[in-house]
């Protein structure tokens, strides 16, 4: 729990960075995969240690248009207005922060998604944006799976 709290809470420390409008096709086309509720399955904080089963449960992230709404380990992280950039590689997303600890904040990050799967990589907001998938100084990775009981 303690490394979950460690790699979201950390963007409520740094300045916002400006975010795009959804402007290509492939970015609806890849937000509409996005859509409805994923759940944890694995993850790395910004320590570098892998989440735990405690970290784990009650990991979701939830889509419904270009908002999304995370809670980690049963704790409501934040809502935010998401975007993405479907035409470069690795693909790149923002979440913009509307409520929650970080309100205001925007982080970036990198996202892949596979069938019912997506990776996500993010930096601290005032970190560079990752260039790879993988957890680090300055960068948490997750792996989430749409829920199979979400019905739809």
């Amino acid at each position: 729990m303690r490394f979950l709290m460690l790699a979201m809470c950390s963007v409520a420390v740094t300045a916002p960075h400006a975010v795009a409008a959804q402007a290509r096709p492939s970015d609806a086309v890849d937000l509409a995969k996005l859509q409805g509720r994923y759940n944890l399955i694995s993850g790395v904080g910004l320590n570098g240690k892998p989440f735990g089963p405690d970290d784990l449960k009650g990991s979701v992230r939830t889509m419904n248009g270009d908002h999304l709404t995370v809670t980690l380990a049963g704790r409501y992280m934040f809502d935010a207005t998401v975007t993405m950039n479907s035409a470069v590689r690795p693909k790149t997303m923002e979440y913009r922060v509307t409520k929650g600890a970080a309100v205001g904040l925007i982080f970036s990050g990198l996202y892949e998604l596979r069938g019912d799967t997506v990776r996500l990589c993010f930096g601290r907001p005032n970190a560079p944006r990752p260039t790879h998938f993988r957890a680090g100084k300055d960068q948490t990775y997750f792996v989430w799976v749409r829920d199979p009981h979400q019905g739809g």
